[in-house]
């Protein structure tokens, strides 16, 4: 039995999020991408703007399966 969208009552992602819209595009093309440092190549999860390991804002979404 399915629920009627207005009985949906689980959170849903918030797809305006700029740390977090580009996962939610790719998981909508069946692909997985996740942020990863330009600078020292390190995979950024959860999502953020600048990589906590270097601080480097340079930040780009890539695939990884």
């Amino acid at each position: 039995m399915s629920q009627a969208p207005s009985e949906y009552k689980k959170p849903l992602p918030d797809l305006t999020d700029p740390a977090s819209a580009p996962y939610w595009k790719a998981t909508k093309e069946h692909k997985l991408e996740m942020p990863v440092c330009q600078d020292c190549k390190y995979v950024i999860w959860p999502a953020q703007r600048s990589c906590p390991e270097c601080l480097s804002p340079d930040v780009a979404w890539e695939p990884v399966a």
